[in-house]
């Protein structure tokens, strides 16, 4: 895992924009914490998907133990 950060631009609506600065609010760690979320939710799902096709191909073949 890289240890230097990069940047990207997020494009909001213009109110949410103005809201979100007026406010205070840690754009950049909300957008972090769900990207981090989204990736753990995606690497879960993608495990899940090769179970499933392990226990798939093995009833298909007749391997099933």
């Amino acid at each position: 895992m890289r240890k230097y950060g990069s940047n990207v631009t997020i494009y909001l609506p213009e109110d949410l924009a103005l809201w979100s600065k007026d406010a205070k609010v840690n754009v950049s760690r909300i957008t972090r914490n769900a990207l981090e979320a989204e990736r753990a939710r995606l690497d879960e799902v993608a495990e899940q998907v090769a179970e499933a096709a392990a226990i798939f191909t093995a009833v298909r073949t007749g391997h099933l133990t």
